[in-house]
């Protein structure tokens, strides 16, 4: 009975949802981010299929009228119950389910999930079933079959899973995807039956008889470009420009696809009276594609983990990696090449589908090489890109096109001429068409760097395209690690990528992750001594050597691809062996799964995860994230989280601040460069300890590292202070904390503030009001005094002026009312307030006449004005009360200098050197070259400015001074008749001074 049929489909639709359950929570730790949502709902569709061929299929036949019954009335109740009230379920229990409970979490999500996909997997089932009994009978037809609008669901849901599993959104998720191809699934159908085309889904099968080709091919046809929008895109992305994004191109792929496979070899086009499909028909490829369509999302990660644990040479990697790619490819390649010939041949006119039919070999041959064509994810090394798509294409057309046949007589091999000329005009598009990184595109459209690269047009920093050459490439099991040559930041060099996007070099870019490792053992609490670290993301050891500089007791490093460890010795920044350190624990894992599996709690845990518009990057910057690591923090241990700024806007680090806070309520916020945030978080109150950050700067490898990465003292360290856990709360406002299932801004960084981080950072400069609270002070007063005087100096040059009021405030109410005074009128000035600046400034020199610092603020004033005569006599004030000061000689020459006074200006300058100051005031040799050159000493002008550009250089901050130091350069080298050398420094001036005026507002 129909009742009966329901329980034993409901029973079975259950029992799959829950070892569906089982599976997803077991796999994803294991398969890690990349993979766990492609395994899982690869799982559930499988699962579903089975169930659909069980209780479907010719072997378990019921009465029609019964089956009918049961499925009409699933097909009412449950479609749209499921398909409709599934994404308010899912947005009541993700909103109301317990924070702390994330495997019941997931439970209710995969069993969701496994109920939203069950009727499209017994459809599914119904379909392969009815091709299973044409095939075993020669022909015959089972009792039941889909209809053309049952064929008309599977479309959708198989271009919607095809997209979600190869393409996770990261503007919905894995969750919101799967709600989307349900959706697309029944919006399909039911303009169907809107239109009143077609009957039920399920009917008698000689009514739908016709169905069944149609079915094939526009099932293939829609999952075809589904399935392949990763290398797709490379194509499209280049046609389409950067303003499609991924859903866009993914969704127009999926309907391309099936409007060629429906027209091509739809309801009108039928096989000729008397001819069935049989084995090498659209029933075979249906049954092929379908099973082949699940286990694509089980055999990929295996693709590539195989020959990683078999040690297999590199070609020989790439190449099993496409062939196997090619394999479970091949009955989707066949029916859409078969459904394109067929398209191209009818449209000519006087011929029909059935007089050009491929054979079964030629549709193997078109199909595999269809499948190498798509599964060429990364060309193979020694080709290249462009040159694989080049290969793969010209064996695929050619072969497939060898092998068609036709009745004698028709005519219809004259006119392969067609379909010939398409594909040697795909052939020619590859070769037109730039290439690109190997190292680039992984399965994320999202990655596609052109696109990022239009976004930022000086984004070489963040994925190289043609902008520096492969040394080495290593395909990995999780990602395409690749050590490259080229610039960055104006500099040649080594970088180290994954996926493209560059993880260590000396640039800027990676100076953050050297010092965010440093600020975390200098800034994390003073007991214990020597910390337990965790370290996630190995890079290429940049990190993880600034940490060992340290001493800690142990160094856990989670690194999910070997590759990546491979590179490790090789990479010419770090000739040391860090791996090889009693200390080091290596561990390969995904950072996400190493904590499910983590049997220790560490005192200090580093996480570096990449830039969160990435793919890989963004599971690494939510909620659920912080709170995997929180449950493996000791007691009194913190988490230092590293937040790439480049391309997001102030809403992004909202959201990430926001989910960072709601697992760590005592947390700070560290500057380590202009595109590189630390976020720094306990359970518990904690203070930043600044009597042993003085302590921990004794050892001289420290102190050498340190300097070198533009942080000498301890206050270089506070100084980089943005906020504490009051003023993050302010930033993230009424913003939703990101999780795994709420990435909703995170995708392409189009709002990213076009000349930089610069805006971005005014906002987080402007953020932060207090500091002394999160300072553990010094025990004698005066002491702490001066530790907060020199402090806020340092947040003054900063920009924080919030802060240097919070040091002030401080400051009088330990009684030294003449530096705060001071400080709260620099923070006047800043602020535009001139009138009250001088004011308070003039205030301490009638309480401290010999104050060094308003001296110079008052001098410094008058000198930033061009008023040279009223700064002498606060500067001759200066030098008189700190004559051996580099710094009072230096200004009193500066102004000295302007004044013309020339030899005052050059006896005071030459003291400067004399003492050594010119390291610190690198402009004194600017001055004595002009100085020289105005009183005719050409040999002293040319030793001068040459010594001042070497300085510039090697600092690498270059200014329109050191372009007029060229120029000025150039002329005196002219007097002397050094003509070369002149023409030379004329031309690096000019050049210099073009590079200059074209930055952006705010470039670097």
């Amino acid at each position: 009975p129909g009742w009966r049929s329901l329980a034993v489909l409901l029973g079975s639709g259950a029992s799959t949802a829950l070892l569906a359950v089982g599976i997803g929570l077991i796999l994803p730790p294991l398969a890690g981010t990349g993979n766990a949502a492609r395994v899982t709902v690869a799982a559930l569709f499988l699962g579903c299929l089975a169930a659909g061929i069980r209780l479907a299929g010719p072997f378990h036949l019921p009465p029609p009228p019964a089956y009918l019954g049961a499925l009409e009335l699933l097909k009412a109740i449950w479609g749209p119950a499921t398909v409709w009230g599934g994404p308010a379920v899912w947005g009541l229990l993700g909103g109301i389910w317990p924070a702390e409970s994330p495997i019941l979490a997931s439970l209710a999500r995969w069993s969701l999930a496994g109920l939203l996909l069950l009727p499209l997997g017994v459809l599914a089932g119904l379909s392969v079933s009815a091709s299973l009994y044409r095939v075993a009978t020669g022909g015959g037809e089972p009792r039941l079959a889909v209809s053309p609008a049952g064929a008309a669901i599977l479309i959708g849901a198989a271009g919607g899973f095809a997209v979600a599993a190869h393409n996770i959104l990261p503007r919905w998720g894995v969750d919101g995807v799967v709600i989307a191809g349900g959706v697309l699934a029944a919006c399909t159908g039911g303009l169907w039956w809107a239109w009143g085309r077609e009957g039920p889904i399920v009917v008698p099968a000689a009514e739908a008889r016709s169905a069944s080709p149609p079915l094939g091919a526009a099932l293939f046809g829609g999952i075809l470009l589904g399935v392949a929008v990763p290398p797709g895109l490379r194509i499209l992305g280049l046609l389409l420009g950067p303003t499609w994004e991924t859903s866009q191109v993914g969704g127009l792929a999926v309907l391309l696809g099936a409007s060629a496979g429906w027209i091509g070899t739809g309801p009108a086009r039928r096989p000729a009276p008397g001819r069935s499909p049989g084995a090498g028909g659209w029933g075979g490829f249906l049954l092929a594609g379908a099973g082949l369509f699940a286990v694509v999302f089980l055999v990929e990660p295996l693709a590539g983990v195989l020959p990683g644990v078999f040690g297999w040479p590199e070609p020989a990697f790439s190449l099993a990696r496409i062939l196997v790619e090619g394999l479970f490819f091949f009955p989707i390649g066949a029916a859409a090449g078969a459904a394109a010939v067929h398209a191209l041949v009818s449209s000519l006119g006087s011929g029909s589908p059935e007089q050009v039919i491929p054979s079964l070999p030629a549709a193997a041959i078109l199909g595999v090489g269809s499948g190498m064509l798509l599964g060429a994810w990364f060309g193979l090394p020694w080709i290249g890109s462009r040159g694989t798509l080049l290969l793969v294409g010209i064996a695929c057309w050619a072969a497939g096109l060898a092998s068609l046949r036709a009745p004698a007589g028709s005519g219809a091999l004259r006119r392969l001429g067609v379909p010939s000329a398409a594909g040697l005009a795909g052939i020619a598009a590859t070769l037109l068409a730039p290439d690109w990184s190997a190292g680039v595109l992984t399965a994320g459209g999202y990655r596609y760097a052109g696109m990022i690269a239009a976004e930022f047009p000086r984004g070489g920093e963040f994925l190289r395209t043609r902008r520096s050459a492969s040394v080495q490439l290593r395909e990995g099991t999780t990602a395409v690690a690749a050590v490259e040559e080229g610039k960055e930041a104006g500099r040649e060099g080594l970088f180290l990528t994954v996926d493209g996007s560059v993880e260590e070099s000396w640039s800027p870019r990676t100076l953050g992750n050297a010092l965010a490792s440093h600020a975390a053992m200098l800034l994390r609490p003073a007991h214990p001594e020597r910390p337990r670290v965790a370290l996630l993301g190995l890079g290429a050891g940049v990190a993880a050597k600034s940490v060992l500089l340290h001493e800690p007791e142990s160094l856990a490093i989670v690194e999910p691809e070997r590759r990546v460890l491979g590179f490790l010795e090789e990479f010419a920044s770090l000739p040391g062996r860090i791996l090889a350190d009693p200390r080091v624990e290596s561990v390969r894992a995904d950072p996400r799964a190493f904590w499910t599996f983590a049997d220790r709690d560490f005192d200090l845990i580093v996480s570096r995860g990449p830039e969160p518009w990435l793919a890989r990057g963004a599971p690494l910057h939510t909620r659920d994230f912080f709170r995997a690591c929180r449950r493996h923090l000791a007691s009194g241990g913190i988490q230092a989280h590293q937040v790439p700024l480049s391309g997001l806007g102030e809403e992004d680090v909202a959201g990430i601040a926001g989910a960072f806070l709601s697992v760590y309520p005592h947390a700070a916020a560290i500057g380590l460069t202009n595109r590189d945030l630390l976020l720094l978080g306990s359970t518990e109150e904690w203070r930043i300890p600044v009597p042993e950050l003085r302590r921990r700067f004794v050892a001289e490898a420290v102190i050498a590292e340190l300097t070198r990465l533009g942080v000498p003292a301890p206050n270089s360290v506070l100084g980089r202070f943005v906020a504490g856990s009051d003023d993050l709360l302010r930033l993230a406002g009424d913003a939703v904390p990101l999780t795994d299932r709420r990435l909703p801004r995170l995708v392409l960084p189009r709002r990213g503030p076009p000349g930089g981080t610069e805006s971005l950072w005014a906002r987080l400069d402007a953020l932060g009001t207090r500091i002394v609270p999160f300072l553990e002070p010094e025990p004698d007063p005066g002491e702490q005094a001066h530790a907060l005087y020199e402090l806020a100096k340092t947040l003054t040059v900063r920009g924080a002026y919030g802060l240097v009021e919070d040091v002030a405030a401080d400051l009088a109410r330990l009684g030294f009312a003449g530096r705060s005074a001071w400080l709260n009128g620099q923070v006047a000035f800043h602020r535009g307030d001139r009138e009250r600046a001088l004011a308070l400034w003039e205030g301490v020199l009638a309480a401290e006449p010999e104050n060094l610092d308003a001296l110079m603020s008052l001098g410094g004033y008058y000198q930033d004005f061009n008023l040279y005569h009223a700064a002498e006599p606060y500067l001759e004030r200066l030098e008189r009360a700190y004559p051996e000061k580099a710094l009072a000689l230096f200004h009193h020459g500066k102004n000295l200098y302007f004044l013309l006074r020339d030899g005052e200006a050059s006896e005071r300058l030459e003291r400067v050197v004399e003492a050594g100051g010119a390291v610190l005031y690198p402009s004194t040799f600017y001055y004595l070259g002009m100085l020289a050159k105005r009183n005719a000493r050409s040999e002293a002008a040319v030793e001068y400015l040459t010594r001042f550009l070497q300085e510039g250089y090697r600092s690498g901050e270059l200014s329109l001074v050191e372009a007029e130091a060229h120029l000025t350069l150039a002329e005196v080298l002219r007097r002397l008749e050094r003509t070369e050398e002149a023409d030379r420094h004329a031309e690096a001036g000019r050049r210099l001074a073009e590079g200059l005026l074209a930055l952006p507002a705010g470039g670097d």
